[in-house]
């Protein structure tokens, strides 16, 4: 098994209130419509949810992300956490905070770390870790991208 480890940090405005911004990106029930690559999705207990993502096939490597993610919100700090939960292939945690720079406009600071495990000899470890490093960071791009849109046209 090789493990791949990859973190996307990311600053942005969106033109939306704060309260809006927050209320979305908080909650898992909302933001899983920006989730490009999902096939499965259900909350297992009040703030923990489990993801299944559609599989990936690249250079002869299979790769199924299964995951389960706990979501804490201190609406104080503005500040989201997320945390992987139990045995995982991947696991995702990081944080977004969210700040007001006027009545329709948020700044958010995201930060997301994930580790992947997959069956592949240390060979193949070294050619692929750049494709996997480059898939982390596409595929939180979109999702942020996507909540952008969302957010923003109305």
């Amino acid at each position: 098994m090789a493990k791949f480890k990859g973190t996307c940090e990311r600053r942005f405005t969106i033109q939306a209130p704060k309260e809006k911004v927050a209320g979305f990106m908080t909650q898992p029930a909302e933001f899983k419509v920006c989730f490009e690559e999902l096939e499965t999705h259900e909350e297992v207990s009040p703030g923990v949810w489990r993801w299944v993502l559609k599989e990936k096939n690249e250079k002869g490597v299979r790769f199924k992300p299964d995951y389960t993610v706990k979501y804490v919100y201190d609406e104080g700090k503005g500040e989201l956490i997320w945390t992987t939960q139990g045995k995982c292939n991947l696991t995702t945690n990081g944080r977004a905070t969210f700040r007001s720079l006027g009545p329709n406009t948020t700044e958010v600071d995201y930060t997301d770390t994930m580790e992947c495990e997959m069956e592949v000899n240390a060979l193949l470890g070294k050619i692929i870790a750049p494709i996997v490093n480059r898939e982390i960071g596409k595929g939180v791009g979109s999702y942020l991208d996507l909540c952008k849109k969302h957010l923003e046209r109305g």
